[in-house]
């Protein structure tokens, strides 16, 4: 696998989901900022969701939208089982971090 730093991540993941909205791609990055890193989970939280709405300048259901985009992309998973929320990156796409 060719290893991409992350603007080449950025890229990959901006052709997966076929779009050129950087805001999008900006959310994803704050999210993967805001990841725990020893667990590789995400709360989707009102104060995290805040951070996003500060860092892109877009309003709470722009924001909510680009969440459902990234799940709905299979970018982020949903991880019902360890409460309400909580998210995952696809292992696949943290792969290409590396």
């Amino acid at each position: 696998m060719k290893v991409l730093g992350r603007d080449g991540f950025l890229t990959a993941i901006d052709r997966l989901i076929g779009q050129q909205e950087s805001k999008l791609l900006k959310t994803l990055e704050i999210i993967i900022e805001q990841c725990d890193k020893e667990r590789q989970r995400w709360h989707n939280s009102k104060g995290n969701r805040t951070e996003i709405i500060n860092k892109t300048s877009k309003s709470e259901p722009t924001v909510n939208r680009y969440i459902g985009r990234l799940t709905e992309a299979e970018i982020l998973l949903k991880l019902p089982d360890e409460g309400r929320g909580i998210y995952k990156i696809n292992p696949k796409y943290l792969e290409i971090l590396k």
